[in-house]
Order: structure tokens, then sequence, then C-alpha cells
């Protein structure tokens, strides 16, 4: 009698991790050294569409060439960073931010990444104070099939950061022509919104060379909770330009934690003056071509007459 035995390509995934060494290091993806999580076995070759990368210590990544893994795995003190180069995760974008004043990054500059899975924001069970997720986008592009989701653990710090009013949290700082779009829900680990003192969810929209980047939510997106700050210098074309597009029509937008144009604390719907011509920022429905959904107003634009 004959067995035949099927076993999935997953069950053979590899841990690599970067960034082991005790110094601030450069790092490049396409011939840095990687070791085993938990161990000190080298691990040849690069990680491949099921393997887990994980980004570790001071260091700093530059994915030089195009890479299609599994996980992307960021630390707080590191930076994975990519600049016209596409990378591709199979499974998930997370980032483990303890520690207060410590950073997370994720830097795409002229650069798209495609996550078929989610993003997660965490922390050590333990901690008590929270660094800070950043998702920097210049001229980039992020594509987000699933949820975005922060979820600390309650264990060991009795469920509150103390940050000393140094906000930890996520911010989400997009440049030019960038779009990030999260096909699933955003899901706010409730600290974000009860403790505003040391936590915050802020988004960063600026314009560059005219061109303004939009930030798109297809589902549930609570924006209540978050801090939005817009730097305008130039005028882009006259009509109607979408910041934030929320395509799931059920889905109200009234109010932001704060608002700020330009560094200053700004109110919807009054106009300014931006390159010589009338501006203002309202809720109304998007007008742009890829949005969804161009007839519920719960979207964040800026008209310019």
């Amino acid at each position: 009698m004959l067995f035949f035995v099927f076993v999935a390509p997953a069950c053979f995934a590899l841990d690599f991790t970067a960034g082991l060494g005790k110094n601030k290091e450069l790092l490049l993806f396409s011939k840095c050294e990687m070791k085993d999580w938990g161990s000190d076995r080298k691990l040849p070759g690069r990680p491949g569409p099921n393997d887990k990368l994980r980004l570790v210590g001071s260091s700093t990544l530059d994915f030089d060439t195009e890479a299609n893994i599994g996980i992307l795995d960021i630390w707080s003190g590191t930076v994975s960073a990519a600049n016209k180069n596409n990378l591709k995760l199979n499974k998930e974008l997370q980032f483990i931010v303890p520690g207060l004043d410590n950073e997370g990054v994720l830097s795409l500059k002229k650069s798209k990444m495609t996550c078929n899975g989610g993003v997660r924001i965490s922390c050590h069970g333990g901690s008590r104070s929270l660094g800070k997720c950043v998702i920097s986008l210049d001229d980039s592009s992020l594509l987000i099939n699933r949820n975005f989701v922060s979820a600390f653990p309650l264990d060991g710090n009795a469920g509150f950061f103390n940050n000393k009013g140094r906000r930890g949290g996520i911010v989400l700082d997009l440049k030019g022509k960038s779009l990030m779009e999260i096909g699933g829900s955003l899901a706010h680990d409730l600290q974000l919104i009860d403790n505003a003192k040391d936590l915050t969810f802020t988004v960063k929209l600026s314009e560059q060379n005219g061109n303004i980047p939009l930030l798109r939510f297809e589902k549930a997106a609570n924006l209540a909770p978050v801090d939005v700050e817009i730097e305008l210098k130039n005028a882009p074309a006259k009509g109607t330009h979408s910041l934030i597009e929320l395509d799931y029509r059920r889905q109200k937008l009234e109010k932001f934690r704060s608002l700020k144009l330009n560094g200053r604390a700004y109110t919807l719907g009054d106009e300014f003056d931006l390159g010589g011509r009338t501006a203002a920022i309202k809720i109304a429905a998007a007008k742009s071509p890829t949005s969804k959904d161009r007839s519920t107003a719960n979207d964040l634009v800026l008209e310019v007459k």
C-alpha cells in the first residue's frame, strides 16, 4: 500500500531577521546578512513569497531591488525604505512600536507597494509607552487589500500607556502624487480613541509640485479620532481635488479630532488664498474619476476656483 503525503509550501516559510548588529547600520536588501529569528544561523538567499522579513535594532533597510515576500515586520528604531522600486507583500505588513519617542518607519519614494493582506500595528506585552508607526509616501502608492488595525496588548500595562504627553501612535504622511488605498476596514485600538493626550492617529497630506495626495478607504473607517494636517503651497488646477475618500456609503464623515492647514487650526468651509486663487476644504462628494462613490457627501475635498 502506498501513502502520499502532500506538504503545503507555506510549511516551509522561513523567518528572516535583519539588523541584529549592535551598531546603527544601512543595509541593502540585495546583499545584507540575514539570520533565522531566535538563532545565530545565517539564512541563504533572500526572503521569498511565503517568508517573513523582520527588521530590528537601529537599522535602515534599503530595498535596492524589487521584492516579493510574505510578511514585512518593522520594529521601533528601524526604517524600511524603497526608492524607485516595487514591493509586494503576499500576507501582511506589521509594525511593533513600543518605546517613548521611537519610530518604526516605512518610507516609499517613487515606489509602489502592494499588500495582499492587511496592516497590523502593535507593541510588546508589558510596554509602558508607545512609539510611532510612520508610513511615508513621496510620489508613491501603497495598496492594502484588507484591514488596517491597531491592537495593543493589555497585559502588563493595565491597558494604559503613559507617554508623558509626547504622543505615540500612527502617522500616515502622504506627499505629492501619492495614493494610499485601504481595501478593508479601519479598526482603532480603544486607547487611540480614549487617550488623546498620549496617543494620536495623524494623517498628513502635503501638496508637492501642484500634486495632491489621496487617502482612500473602501470600507468602514471612523475618522472622528484622527488628527488631519494639510500642507498647501502651490495651487493645483481649478476644480475639486480629493484628499480623503470614503467609498463606503454608510460611513459618515462629520468631523476630525483636529484639522490644521499649513500649521494652523482650520475650520471646514473657510475660504483662503492659494496661489492667487480662492480655495476651501470641505466635506462633499468626491469628483475623481477613480472614486467608486461620487454621490455621497462623505469625502474630504479641496475646491479651487
